[in-house]
């Protein structure tokens, strides 16, 4: 899709590329900043050949360069951080700035003015307040920075940092996301997620927000200046630890050329790095119960203590950890013995920085259910023996059609035989022409544990926590390998275990097959790794080339309890229970999705729903490869680049695939009985839908899906752009670039990916009868994108009012969702359903 902010004629595409594309040079998208300037004397001439050398105050690392013949000067691919600036010129003192901040992808304007001829005072003038200018006046985008000591400053829930971005104008954190993300994340809310994919995000906060309107999903996740993209779902892969952050910027509008793929935001990260201190730090962040109010579900009024002042349920106890600490500095070896005191000494070369997070956790869950709190339904003792005279409501009348034609009055409640007369009592028992029990329904209701109170509709109390368990770390090696090449690597790992507590803890069962149940009941599992190096090459003063690697790998493993056997519970319970043909295979694990609902009971379901669709297991590995070379030419500075991504997906998602243990629904309501498509009491229906499945009736609505293979999905993005940043007068600047981007569409490693083609009928396989060949779609090859912008600084005696403008098309992809191609015609899978 792209993002059009205006309208561009061909002819200024054509002078776009004019402009730019005699630099035969590539470059890739980066975190580092320029400095810029002029140098001046004390009357406000300009000072050529000046010598400029900009140098790192955490390591020591310098860069020269020499003002031209109008005293211009450009320092570029300076890593964010702070910078000591000094002027050296004939007969002038030298000048020093001590110190100037460089941000994330920011170029920085200094005001190097020469205060005093030399002789005339001390040999050197320092400045030593930040001279870096407040407001950014050198590039038409749009964007905010966060700094580390924001991140760690400020209070955000999870300590989630992409809380943060609403700081910028335009973004939001919405309260879902198409793909079922809650925007706020946090322990406050229930386990009940809108659908499995969400889980991944939950210990972190969640990644969604919106920018100006755009979707979650079109926004583009860096990281020390490669991708850090989940690929499934288009969030963050790699969280890394607050701590650990020197900065992150957001841009939302018309960002330079070297970004893409974002119909949204921007969001650039910047890890810290070792310098020639030793430096580190602790944390430790704790809510618990003792420092809390009192959750809703037991306080007074959900919780009343009965004539001995017993509460029918104790305050669980409620704690959250969140901890860890950094450390950097040189890399140096000892020297044995007398004499040199180090045998490597890392100081001005070799630098390390090592982050670790960890989250504990142990949190009561709240369930809401029919306007009760933590209170669910289960079958009655005289239930499972086909007595349901606790359903009847004496008193009432209600008016049910009968599946024959005609009306019947009865009381609510009442169940019914085959020929529409009410049942003696209430008691199957004493229907002759009902039919015998299901023996898989009476082993399943029997199952249940029984009830907290006898009495129909919500009578189980339950009292489920959540324990995470989350470790994040990471480590960065900096090396200078000789004078003008830099090397650095990093390796981040995020570890997550979250257990949610089933329903009915084990052993709960009289017949000692416990059931699963309870929303994402059961482990959600995560573990990604993500590894990067760099090397930075500078060829004189003007140009510097910069080569990057990423590599990052995704895990997800959803399971619900009994899912391989996940929470001890018996992965065969199904066929335990009397259906053998459940329990096919590994992923067919565990109980079936059953539904039975029924508000005649006073609550909105006869029995807590059971079971799930199946294991939802994801892999993601995500190679990036760039190339950078950045090229200073009086006051231009040209980029150019080329970014190469290969996703490679492996899908497993028995929930989406159609619920491949079965969907089993029953249901009925107080007031539905004569409207609607239903047919009415009869041979299919007693008016109950607990009694229905207890003889064995068909349920309102099943559905059962065919498991295929994994599907294994790949595809490729590929980039390039080129990009001159122009200051064309002292005020004003002028950004100018074009983008190519290129989507290639998604294969599967052995075709075995379908579609139907309507016009002509007939299945389309990848590979076989495709007009795209592998793929299913054709490659859309026209995605070039201009970006023209301009920053003008002439305004007001201080210059700090900033009029900036720009326009530029975006491409970007989606959601690279496989779970479709699971059931596609040609992979095996497949299902089906009756109603």
């Amino acid at each position: 899709m792209s993002k059009t902010i205006k309208k561009v004629t061909f002819l200024s595409l054509m002078l776009l590329l004019c402009v730019c594309s005699f630099s035969g040079f590539i470059n890739a998208q980066s975190n580092k900043g320029t400095v810029i300037g002029t140098v001046k004397d004390p009357n406000d001439a300009v000072v050529p050949n000046a010598k400029v050398i900009v140098t790192n105050n955490a390591n020591g690392e310098t860069t020269e360069t020499i003002s031209d013949e109008g005293g211009d000067f450009t320092v570029a691919n300076l890593d964010p951080g702070n910078y000591k600036l000094t002027f050296e010129a004939g007969g002038f003192s030298t000048l020093v700035l001590a110190s100037v901040t460089v941000e994330t992808n920011a170029r920085v304007p200094i005001d190097a003015k020469f205060t005093q001829l030399s002789g005339s005072g001390g040999n050197v003038v320092t400045i030593t307040s930040d001279s870096a200018p407040l407001v950014e006046s050198e590039t038409s985008a749009r964007g905010d920075i966060i700094t580390g000591r924001e991140v760690t400053d400020l209070p955000i829930a999870q300590r989630n940092f992409t809380l943060l971005a609403t700081l910028s104008p335009g973004v939001n954190r919405p309260q879902s996301a198409s793909f079922g993300i809650f925007g706020g994340g946090n322990e406050a809310n229930p386990p009940n997620f809108p659908s499995a994919e969400s889980a991944r995000f939950r210990e972190s906060g969640g990644s969604a927000i919106s920018s100006n309107g755009a979707r979650v999903t079109q926004n583009e996740f860096l990281l020390d200046g490669v991708d850090n993209n989940e690929s499934q779902f288009r969030q963050i892969a790699v969280f890394p630890n607050p701590d650990a952050i020197s900065e992150f910027k957001i841009e939302t509008s018309v960002p330079s050329a070297e970004f893409g793929r974002a119909g949204g935001a921007i969001i650039s990260t910047t890890l810290k790095s070792g310098g020639n201190g030793l430096h580190g730090s602790l944390f430790e962040f704790y809510q618990g119960r003792f420092a809390s109010a009192v959750p809703a579900q037991f306080d007074e009024f959900n919780n009343r203590a009965n004539a001995q002042g017993v509460r029918p349920r104790q305050i669980p106890n409620y704690v959250s950890h969140n901890f860890g600490g950094t450390v950097g500095g040189p890399i140096f070896f000892p020297q044995p013995g007398e004499g040199t005191p180090f045998l490597y000494d890392g100081r001005d070369r070799t630098f390390f920085f090592f982050d670790y997070a960890g989250q504990r956790g142990f949190i009561p869950a709240t369930e809401g259910d029919g306007g009760f709190v933590n209170r669910i339904p289960v079958p009655t003792a005289r239930m499972r023996v086909g007595d349901f005279s606790q359903l009847l409501r004496p008193g009432t009348s209600q008016t049910y059609r009968l599946a024959g034609g005609g009306t019947v009055a009865a009381p609510i409640g009442t169940i019914f035989a085959p020929n529409g007369i009410p049942i003696p009592g209430n008691d199957l028992r004493n229907c002759s022409t009902c039919g015998s029990f299901s023996a898989f329904a009476s082993n399943f209701l029997n199952a249940f544990p029984l009830p907290t109170n006898d009495v129909a509709g919500e009578n189980y109390n339950v009292g489920r926590v959540v324990r995470p368990t989350q470790d994040v770390y990471g480590i960065r090696i900096d090396h200078k390998l000789f004078e003008g090449n830099n090397l650095f690597g990093r390796y981040s790992r995020v570890k997550q275990v979250r257990i949610v507590d089933n329903f009915f803890p084990l052993g709960s069962s009289p017949t000692g097959n416990d059931l699963p149940s309870g929303p994402s009941a059961g482990d959600i599992l995560g573990d990604t790794k993500a590894a990067v190096i760099g090397d930075t090459q500078s060829f004189g003063n003007n140009i510097i080339n910069d080569f990057r690697f990423g590599y990052t790998q995704v895990q997800i493993g959803i399971l619900n309890t009994g899912v391989f056997g996940t929470g001890g519970f018996d992965p065969s319970v199904s066929a335990a229970l009397g259906a053998p043909n459940i329990n096919r295979d590994q992923n067919s694990t565990g109980i079936i999705l059953i539904g039975i609902v029924d508000t005649i009971g006073g609550g909105d379901r006869a029995a807590e729903f059971t079971g799930d669709g199946g294991p939802f297991l994801f892999r993601s590995d995500n190679y990036n490869f760039t190339d950078a070379v950045t090229v200073v030419r009086g006051n231009h500075v040209f980029k150019g680049g080329a970014d190469f991504r290969i996703r490679q997906n492996r899908n497993i998602d028995g929930g989406r695939n159609g619920a491949i243990k079965g969907n089993y629904q029953y249901g009925t309501t107080e007031s539905g009985f004569v409207a609607g498509n239903y047919n009415g009491i009869g041979v299919n229906d007693t008016g109950s839908a607990l009694a229905n499945f207890l003889l064995g009736y068909q349920p309102g609505f099943f559905t059962r899906g065919t498991p295929g293979t994994d599907a294994l999905q790949s595809n490729k993005e590929l980039a390039f752009y080129v990009q001159d940043d122009w200051k064309a007068t002292p005020d004003l600047t002028l950004n100018l670039g074009l983008r190519y981007d290129l989507f290639a569409a998604p294969v599967e490693r052995f075709d075995r990916i379908s579609n139907f083609d309507p016009a002509t009928g007939n299945i389309v396989v990848a590979g076989e009868n495709s007009p795209n060949g592998r793929a299913l779609v054709k490659n859309d090859k026209n995605n070039f994108g201009p970006r023209i912008g301009f920053a003008y600084s002439g305004f007001g005696e201080n210059k700090s009012l900033v009029l900036r403008g720009g326009y530029g098309i975006v491409y970007s992809v989606d959601t690279n969702d496989s779970s479709n191609l699971n059931t596609n015609p040609g992979n095996g899978g497949g299902s089906y359903s009756c109603n």
